[in-house]
């Protein structure tokens, strides 16, 4: 049987993709996830702030020492347009260490950082990029229609910049989540991955302070993205990607029979090491020989909205209906 998968284009050897994390920056880890038979890997995003904050440190430096700026004139130029030194380099060892598809996650704010971003990373040989729209609404005078043409604006930008395959990793911040991927397809973005996973605010009673806090995502989290990837299969033309909460081959499957192209796992890798990537793709060959399958394309959407017997599956006034027949009894 064959578990190979296709997304935005590319061909994958298998549907389980790592999502970006602190383990990329590991050549080593990146052999293993390779070896254990990953289809892809989602590099490190790579954050504007701290690229911003890095060069802020770096010309405060500079300015101390007036004498010495005008011989590293030239270093300073360099840093500032190739943007985060460490982070780049680790790339590079990314792409050495593996040969499966490398994709390179992007969150940045401005939109001149988006473009010169894009022109850096793809001298590293990455495969794609995962335009990451991490944000909340924080201006009570943007409109929610402003901030999502913002987005469709930068996701045209970037297709029109480069030929490598565009995804969006989405936000559940939009009013009709499915209408925004089809504008993002539209818009040229060959996939969408769904859903990002917020940073959590919250507050300390004792020092009055604020926190940010953030968790790996609890196991079985995944049944928002299943009901949106049920609900988008068939309906765009470009690839979906789920994520968050995918632990076990059964949620892959799930996923999978909702009609995702493949799923993105992180958490489940911290809590049960990389190994857990053979552990799922095993299970999922398991399932598809007492099933049957060939290919992952025999089921793949079997159990989305335009297949299901019940049209109403997936909308979330299903209970009424399960209520009003239970009235009726």
């Amino acid at each position: 049987m064959k578990i190979d998968a296709k997304y935005m284009g590319l061909t994958l050897k298998s549907p389980v993709v790592v999502g970006a994390c602190d383990m990329s920056l590991n050549p080593q880890a990146l052999k293993r996830i390779e070896e254990y038979g990953a289809g892809a890997i989602v590099f490190k995003s790579i954050f504007e702030e701290s690229i911003q904050l890095e060069s802020m440190q770096l010309k405060k430096l500079l300015e101390s020492e007036q004498e010495r700026a005008g011989k590293i004139a030239k270093w300073y130029s360099k840093i500032m347009t190739s943007g985060n030194d460490q982070i780049l380099k680790d790339l590079r060892c990314a792409r050495e260490a593996v040969s499966i598809p490398l994709i390179a996650s992007l969150n940045a704010y401005s939109e001149a950082s988006w473009i010169h971003y894009v022109r850096v990373l793809e001298e590293y040989g990455i495969d794609g990029f995962e335009i990451n729209f991490y944000h909340t609404p924080e201006d009570i005078d943007i409109s929610g229609q402003e901030m999502e043409d913002r987005e469709i604006g930068i996701i045209k930008q970037i297709v029109a910049l480069t030929e490598l395959p565009v995804s969006v990793k989405m936000t559940r911040c939009y009013t009709n989540p499915l209408y925004t991927v089809k504008r993002f397809m539209e818009a040229g973005a060959k996939g969408v991955i769904l859903f990002n996973q917020f940073i959590d605010s919250d507050i300390d009673i004792e020092t009055e302070a604020n926190l940010e806090t953030f968790e790996l995502t609890q196991d079985g989290a995944y049944r928002e993205s299943l009901r949106f990837t049920a609900l988008l299969h068939g309906q765009v033309e470009g690839s979906i990607i789920a994520n968050t909460g995918i632990y076990e081959a059964e949620d892959a499957i799930k996923l999978l029979l909702a009609g995702a192209d493949a799923v993105q796992v992180v958490s489940t890798l911290y809590l049960n090491q990389t190994a857990q990537i053979q552990r799922i793709l095993k299970g999922i060959e398991e399932w598809m020989e007492r099933k049957g399958y060939e290919t992952l394309d025999d089921f793949r959407g079997k159990c989305a909205k335009k297949n299901a017997m019940d049209p109403y599956a997936f909308e979330r006034a299903q209970y009424v209906k399960i209520m009003l027949e239970e009235k009726n009894l």
